[in-house]
């Protein structure tokens, strides 16, 4: 039921609901240990901020989006999982989702579906079982432009690992 040779993820279980999107929305987030969870399920991804004027994006049913409002959800489930149970249950609760995992959590990924009525897929959310991210990693590209390197456009931030790493 669990992907060979995986370690659990070492993390502290948490005693209270811990809510993912109490520092923004996004359409990934990371869990680090066991517990009871919550996110936003009225929000597209990272919101308005991430639907570009004139991107012609359209929802499930075929209609532009012009807001990340999401409506018309009624349930909420797993979607798919890589290990086995690892999230244990899922509910809708007003306008948030609420999930709860294994008593034991591996490294992996798993989707949490929001549903309309008739059981179409609303939204999803990729929720991503990982160890704590270390400290970011400054790299310096190639850039040797004297504005580049005057205003700092040849430096950026890099995660400690690729995104989905397990």
């Amino acid at each position: 039921t669990v992907l060979p040779n995986l370690k659990p993820l070492t993390g502290t279980a948490q005693s209270a609901v811990t809510d993912l999107s109490a520092s923004g929305t996004a359409n990934t987030y990371m869990v680090h240990a066991p517990g009871t969870y919550s996110l936003r399920a009225d929000v597209m991804g990272n919101g308005d901020t991430g639907i570009p004027a004139g991107s012609d994006f359209t929802d499930y049913n075929g209609s532009t989006i012009s807001s990340a409002s999401i409506t018309g959800g009624v349930s909420a489930g797993v979607l798919w999982q890589e290990c086995v149970d690892q999230i244990a249950s899922v509910e809708l609760k007003g306008s948030a989702i609420e999930f709860t995992t294994a008593e034991t959590v591996f490294p992996g990924n798993a989707v949490i579906a929001l549903y309309d009525g008739s059981g179409k897929i609303v939204w999803s959310w990729q929720i991503w079982f990982t160890e704590p991210l270390g400290d970011d990693i400054e790299v310096t590209n190639a850039n040797t432009n004297a504005t580049a390197v005057a205003n700092g456009t040849n430096r950026f931030l890099m995660m400690d690992r690729n995104l989905g790493a397990m």
